[in-house]
């Protein structure tokens, strides 16, 4: 008997309070300001070059489509694949360097993702090199493999997560600075980086 005064207590008072309890809610959800904005795009990416035995234009959609979904996720565009083509000649991937520099020119951003899609039986690969202007000379790589064709929503996800990672490492690091003896030469100082939280 001891328990159902308890149970009735409690549903007694959270029920009258329940429809404030959220309108409370709801306005503190309004009035604070939302999650900090994600960056603005700073990584032009071309559709995947795709390297397999067979492709159809059917199947090149698909995965054109499968990229930009996954790119969507991050509030990222692709180039849509004709402008691409007029900007770059698929025949001859990679594209050199004159011709992504002119993709960045084109599209305003500072860095450019060229890759392709590798499917050799049932393993898929999925290779980007992302060219930063400010370090031309210095490429990065990111790849992802899957078992099968069914996985490449999955495979595109992981590496366009490492990618992003990459190109938006500026955001991250707060501050660079010397640390150590004075005296010693300043290649021989080890360099502190402290990260901003978030």
């Amino acid at each position: 008997m001891n328990t159902n005064r308890k149970y009735l207590f409690s549903q007694s008072v959270l029920r009258p309070a329940s429809p404030c309890i959220i309108a409370l809610i709801l306005c503190v959800l309004v009035i604070l300001p939302q999650s900090p904005e994600a960056a603005e795009q700073n990584t032009a990416y071309l559709p995947l070059q795709i390297v397999a035995p067979q492709t159809d234009s059917v199947f090149i959609s698909q995965v054109d489509s499968s990229l930009a979904s996954t790119l969507a996720r991050n509030d990222i565009l692709m180039i849509e694949r004709q402008l691409a083509q007029e900007l770059v000649d698929y025949s001859q991937w990679p594209p050199a360097l004159e011709t992504l520099e002119r993709v960045a020119a084109e599209t305003g951003y500072d860095n450019v993702a060229a890759g392709s899609l590798t499917i050799i039986g049932d393993q898929i690969s999925v290779d980007l090199k992302i060219f930063d202007l400010l370090d031309p000379e210095n490429p990065q790589y990111f790849f992802e493999e899957g078992n099968s064709i069914a996985a490449l929503d999955t495979v595109l996800s992981n590496v366009i997560k490492k990618v992003v990672v990459f190109t938006e490492r500026d955001r991250f690091i707060a501050e660079i600075a010397p640390e150590g003896n004075k005296r010693i030469d300043s290649g021989a100082i080890l360099r502190k980086i402290k990260t901003k939280s978030g």
